[in-house]
Formats: C-alpha cells, sequence, structure tokens
C-alpha cells in the first residue's frame, strides 16, 4: 500500500530529467559541437569526435567543463596554435547555441509549480549537480522563484543516502510523511526517499534507469505520467484516489 499524500506539507524536486530534460540538451550540444568543430578544421568524421567527447565525459563527469580542451590535447594539438583555439572555439559557440535553444523546463512545469505553491505546499529542490551548474540552471530556467531558498539542497554527494530526508526533517521540523520526493532515477531519488519513510513519487517522462527488480526499495509510491497527474493526486482530500501504481 502507498504512503498517503493526506499530510504532504513539502514537495522536494530533483531538478534534470524531472523539470528540465537535461539529457536532450547535452546530446543535442555534442552533436552540434562535433559538427562545427569538424567544419572548422578537425579532421575526424563526426561520429568520432562525438564518441570521444563522451567518453571524456564518461571519465571526466558530465558536468565537465573543458571538455573541448582535453579533446583537442588528445589529438595533439598546441593551445598555443591558431587552429586549436577556432576549433575550439567552433565547439564551445555550437555547444551554447544549442544549451540557448534547448535547456528549458518540460512544457508543464512552470504552471505545475505555480499551482501547487497556490496550494499551499512549500517546494524544494534535491539535486546531485555540480552546486554553481545546478544553481546555474536554475536562475537560467527562471525557476528559483518557485522554491523556498532554505529548501534547496545542491552538491554531488547529496543524494546518496536517507541522510538528506533526515537533515531536512530535523532542520524545518517535518514528519517523514510531511514531505513527498519527485524524481525519475529509482535508486537516487526513490530509494533514499523510502528509507527515510518519506512519500516517494517516480515521473516516467524523464525516467533513463530503469528499476532494480531485486531492490524493493526502489519502488515508489506512486508511478505517473506527469507533473500534472501528481497535482491532481495533491487535490483529493485523502491523497489516494486516482493513484496509478506500479505493483
Amino acid at each position: 500500500m502507498p504512503k498517503s499524500l493526506a499530510n504532504v506539507k513539502a514537495v522536494f524536486f530533483d531538478l534534470d530529467q524531472t523539470l528540465v530534460d537535461w539529457r536532450g540538451y547535452k546530446e543535442s550540444a555534442i552533436i552540434a559541437s562535433a559538427s562545427a568543430m569538424r567544419k572548422a578544421g578537425l579532421s575526424l568524421e563526426e561520429e568520432k569526435i562525438r564518441k570521444m567527447i563522451e567518453e571524456i565525459y564518461d571519465e571526466k563527469g558530465w558536468e565537465y567543463q573543458r571538455v573541448f580542451d582535453d579533446l583537442l590535447r588528445k589529438l595533439e594539438f598546441k593551445p598555443t596554435t591558431q587552429i586549436y583555439n577556432k576549433i575550439k572555439a567552433a565547439g564551445v559557440v555550437a555547444y551554447r547555441e544549442m544549451k540557448n535553444k534547448y535547456l528549458k523546463p518540460y512544457p508543464d512545469i512552470p504552471l505545475a509549480l505555480e499551482e501547487l505553491k497556490k496550494m499551499g505546499y512549500s517546494l524544494g529542490l534535491i539535486s546531485d549537480a555540480p552546486p554553481f551548474q545546478g544553481w546555474s540552471r536554475l536562475y537560467e530556467l527562471k525557476l528559483m522563484d518557485y522554491f523556498k531558498e532554505d529548501h534547496i539542497y545542491i552538491g554531488k554527494a547529496i543524494k546518496n543516502s536517507k541522510k538528506i530526508f533526515e537533515d531536512i526533517m530535523k532542520g524545518h521540523n517535518y514528519a517523514p510523511d510531511e514531505i513527498a520526493m519527485v524524481g525519475d532515477n529509482p535508486q537516487r531519488d526513490v530509494k533514499p526517499a523510502n528509507e527515510a519513510g518519506v512519500v516517494s513519487v517516480l515521473i516516467k517522462y524523464g525516467q533513463v534507469f530503469p528499476i532494480n527488480p531485486q531492490d524493493p526499495l526502489q519502488n515508489p509510491d506512486y508511478f505517473l505520467e506527469s507533473i500534472w497527474e501528481f497535482v491532481e493526486l495533491l487535490r483529493e482530500p485523502r491523497g489516494l484516489k486516482k493513484a496509478r501504481f506500479l505493483f
């Protein structure tokens, strides 16, 4: 039986793949950068350039900021040369253009967050993005004003365990059933929430990683198609009537 939403006072959201299609933007940016760098003089096939960029991200982390420098050094370009800076500039500009074009909230997110605020819920964010990049995305996406600043937690190690929820409950005097966690990742969003006794919500539209059938703690209380389905659930007096259960 899923935990009830009836007592929820605060709703915490994951950022990437829950509020924004981060993977979609990143993939588009890599493809555009590879094409631009090849046109600028990098004599490799676009697919090879793309794979090399992805390998660097896999090694250094997908928020790594010097990926094009690493790529060009691997290919033995010297940073002091004109061609190095020409190719790098082409890649950076193409990347930024795709970021400006595609890094946006999912269409329903701003209206849904506004509605939840009107309904009286305190909104928070729990993200394992690097702090500067996470805060930057909040401002770039114009989402900052929807969240209570003291309910925002951003950092790579934050979502490793139930401790983040224990800290939230202690710091804000919430009981477990007064918190809901909404995310896309069964391991990093759902499991810690379940371990802490918090209501867990898995949003299908951004989900990339499957639920591990060998780990019952990855099973969410609610597995929903859209953010509006969650809003409608919270409208119900007992928080259960319209739920779609995964198990």
